[in-house]
């Protein structure tokens, strides 16, 4: 396969002040905008879980945008490798 075209997962775990600030809506639309597949739970008004699959490159794009987001404070980083989870479109499981 071709190495732009391969799909890898993340899971990002941000940390912030996300109450009534509609990061999950920015977030999904920057997603669907990349290319990027996946859902986005809030855990609580103070962190964000979300599975993310797509190329490497959009990957690596979406997380610097994070970066430039100021309600976020912290984000951590896992690659998930043996996943049978596929995903073909970017959902918000719940709300705060």
């Amino acid at each position: 396969m071709d190495a732009t075209k391969k799909q890898i997962k993340y899971q990002i775990e941000l940390t912030g002040s996300f109450a009534k600030k509609g990061i999950g809506f920015s977030c999904m639309q920057k997603a669907l905008e990349m290319g990027i597949t996946g859902k986005l739970e809030y855990i609580n008004e103070g962190l964000i879980r979300i599975l993310v699959q797509g190329r490497e490159k959009d990957i690596s794009e979406i997380n610097t945008w994070f970066v430039k987001i100021p309600e976020i404070k912290d984000i951590q980083y896992h690659k998930v490798s043996a996943s049978n989870t596929h995903f073909n479109d970017f959902i918000i499981v719940n709300s705060i």
